[in-house]
């Protein structure tokens, strides 16, 4: 049987790589971005949760902030992760260390090639890339009240990859960053974006999982939720989406959710300053892939 542990990261979030000050800290954070602390980007709410199989979780029934039927009888356990860092443990196996998928990307390539090519964390448009001071401002790692974060998961062995939730490969999208959104501007960077990052971990012995749910606020009260999988790979989402769906007239709508990224920055740049990702291709009636977009993840060094 194959033991491991997976997440899917989807919605507003991004990738921090390295050590952001901290001498023991984890050797990558994902940053689920707080949509309304952006209240001046007109951004919807979004709902940073974690979500699971129903049978997956240890014991069966165990108490969570909700439980979620579809229609085909699949059953999920939800909690709610609102100013929550998620820490991982249990038996996890492999070296201890976190690598990535990367250095395969071809060079000047704007469209993944193959399976091996569209996991390389390259796709993840990195701030420093865009020319933009990548300084994290250190409130965001400090109280609920003063952080742009709506939630943070520490990871600290396992392997890193992205992808995309697009069935037809061939349907990912170019995207060129222009300063301001304009079209007429020289594009800052071009390529074609990740919407998935993609955690794993091998587990040992009984396979199972503790993620701890720990609150920012002071005097607050962590919360466990064990997991492990009879029928396979263990796998969860961590996702970050928009709580009502809302119509999308075009891409520029889509992709200003990745200007969030700027006000997690020590110095953020003026509105007319930020490379926005504005997608090279325009829908139609019959390919409308814009409209159900999910919001692009950012990189930080």
């Amino acid at each position: 049987m194959d033991q491991t542990f997976v997440i899917l990261f989807s919605g507003l979030y991004a990738l921090l790589s390295g050590d952001p000050g901290a001498p023991s800290a984890p050797a990558a954070h994902v940053l689920l971005v707080d949509a309304r602390k952006n209240s001046a980007l007109e951004l919807p709410e979004h709902s940073p949760v974690l979500t699971v199989p129903f049978g997956d979780v240890v014991p069966m029934g165990a108490a969570a902030d909700a439980t979620v039927v579809l229609p085909d009888g699949s059953a999920y356990s939800v909690w709610r992760l609102d100013h929550q860092t998620v820490t991982i443990s249990g038996d996890l196996a492999g070296p201890a260390s976190l690598s990535e998928v990367k250095n395969t990307r071809r060079s000047g390539s704007q469209k993944p090639a193959g399976t091996r090519e569209i996991a390389d964390t390259s796709w993840i448009a990195r701030m420093s890339t865009l020319g933009i001071g990548s300084e994290l401002d250190p409130a965001v790692f400090a109280e609920p009240a003063r952080s742009a974060l709506a939630a943070r998961v520490e990871l600290r062995r396992g392997a890193l990859s992205t992808g995309s939730l697009l069935k037809n490969k061939k349907d990912i999208l170019t995207f060129a960053f222009r300063k301001g959104g304009r079209p007429e501007n020289p594009p800052v960077l071009e390529q074609a974006m990740a919407d998935v990052v993609r955690y794993a971990v091998p587990l040992s012995g009984e396979g199972v999982v503790t993620l701890t749910l720990s609150p920012w606020a002071k005097g607050g009260t962590a919360r466990t939720v064990q997991l492990r999988s009879k029928d396979g790979p263990v796998t969860a989402t961590i996702s970050n989406q928009p709580v009502i769906k809302h119509d999308v007239r075009d891409d520029d709508v889509v992709m200003k959710h990745y200007s969030a990224f700027y006000e997690l920055l020590r110095n953020r740049p003026a509105s007319s300053e930020r490379p926005l990702p504005v997608a090279n291709w325009k829908p139609t009636p019959k390919n409308k892939t814009l409209q159900t977009s999910h919001c692009a993840p950012g990189g930080f060094p």
